[in-house]
């Protein structure tokens, strides 16, 4: 039987919970940066070849 120290009680007011709404609402994309000495691979039938998957 689990006691009340292994369990987490929840708390929200009014402001976390805004806040949450917020950030759930938010569709914002990451701003990424190109890291240097790495090359991005889009194409399918090169990626196919890298993990051994046949045609």
């Amino acid at each position: 039987m689990a006691t009340k120290t292994f369990t987490k009680e929840m708390h929200f007011n009014q402001k976390s919970a805004n806040q949450l709404i917020e950030a759930l609402n938010n569709n914002k994309s990451p701003k990424r940066k190109m890291i240097n000495n790495v090359q991005n691979i889009s194409d399918k039938d090169i990626i196919k070849k890298m993990f051994g998957v046949k045609k």
